[in-house]
């Protein structure tokens, strides 16, 4: 959800992604466990079968991406991956609500003749199939004159939906860290969320259960302290970036939480939108925060971002994050 990075004395990633610890896992480990299906379920959790065709389908639609980038061109294909509705974070930019909002900035910065791949290394589905999850690297090679092309990799979180075809459509989607926007980029204006249609049954229930679940989180982070806070609302296999790695599970996120507030500082946020399955077991929250720690000259120094969270509804009744990400956002006016 939110970067740390309590020393502060360089740009952060996001203060709640931006730590080290001994107890992160290489992406590399990550990324087997994915092509394998070998992530270790918790008695907690549901069962379920580790490898779907419904999940397989949307892990493939979503590598498959790179390939439709290079048939359509960039804007095209992210033009029919990407809802109308879309819930888009950029790194630099406040918090994009649409299409046309989302593909001005994702179009920002991308070179003629770059090619994209898409990498995801873990997801999941809700119990009805009709929504999902996914999230992974991107990798982007841009040309170099005549040498080798210049390699950036980014991490990316994204929240998909079923649309009435049948295809899978990206609902809310977070780069993970990421390149700052150009300077001469157009950056939107920071807007209200969207007044969706009013949810009903399930998806009701599930919309406010998750934003209740992800204000509780944060005021337990407020009382109780960020390591103990992610402790309690992790889900027992879920996923952290954590600089160009990955935090798995309770006690891995926990003490990486831990370990950074120690180090000084402090974390605050809060959601401003969430949406959910209409099977109830499965939803989203976006929100907005800030930490407040000291530069190396012990002056106060304020950092901004937002995130995106993935929510997956327990065997008790509770709701625990899957996998949590975010970006820097502008300095707000005062």
């Amino acid at each position: 959800m939110r970067f740390k990075n309590a020393n502060m004395p360089h740009p952060p990633v996001h203060p709640r992604y931006a730590g080290r610890t001994s107890r992160a896992r290489p992406l590399l480990l990550l990324a087997l466990l994915a092509s394998t299906g070998c992530f270790v379920h918790h008695s907690e959790e549901p069962p379920a079968p580790l490898r779907s065709p419904v999940r397989d389908s949307l892990i493939a639609v979503d590598g498959s991406r790179g390939d439709a980038v290079a048939r359509q061109g960039y804007a095209t294909a992210a033009t029919s991956w990407l809802d109308s509705a879309v819930v888009y974070l950029r790194a630099g930019a406040p918090i994009v609500y649409g299409r046309s909002e989302a593909l001005s900035l994702l179009g920002d910065g991308v070179q003629e003749r770059a090619t994209f791949q898409w990498r995801p290394l873990g997801g999941g589905v809700s119990r009805d199939a009709r929504e999902g999850y996914t999230f992974g690297i991107a990798t982007i090679a841009a040309p170099n004159g005549e040498g080798p092309p210049t390699i950036r990799s980014d991490r990316y979180i994204a929240f998909w939906r079923r649309a009435g075809n049948g295809g899978w459509r990206i609902v809310a989607y977070a780069d993970v860290g990421g390149p700052p926007l150009s300077a001469n980029a157009s950056v939107p204006s920071a807007e209200l969320p969207p007044m969706m249609s009013v949810p009903r049954g399930r998806r009701a229930d599930a919309v406010r259960q998750v934003r209740q679940a992800d204000s509780a989180f944060a005021l337990a982070a407020d009382l109780q302290g960020t390591g103990l806070a992610f402790a309690q609302y992790v889900a027992p296999q879920g996923v952290v970036f954590s600089g160009s790695e990955i935090v798995i599970g309770t006690e891995a996120v926990g003490a990486l939480f831990d370990e950074q507030q120690r180090a000084g500082g402090t974390l605050n946020w809060r959601p401003v939108y969430a949406d959910a399955a209409e099977s109830g077991d499965l939803g989203f929250t976006v929100g907005e925060y800030v930490f407040t720690g000291r530069g190396t000259t012990s002056t106060v120094v304020q950092r901004f971002g937002k995130y995106l969270t993935v929510w997956k509804k327990q065997v008790g009744g509770e709701w625990r994050f899957v996998v949590d990400g975010g970006n820097t956002s502008p300095t707000p006016n005062r």
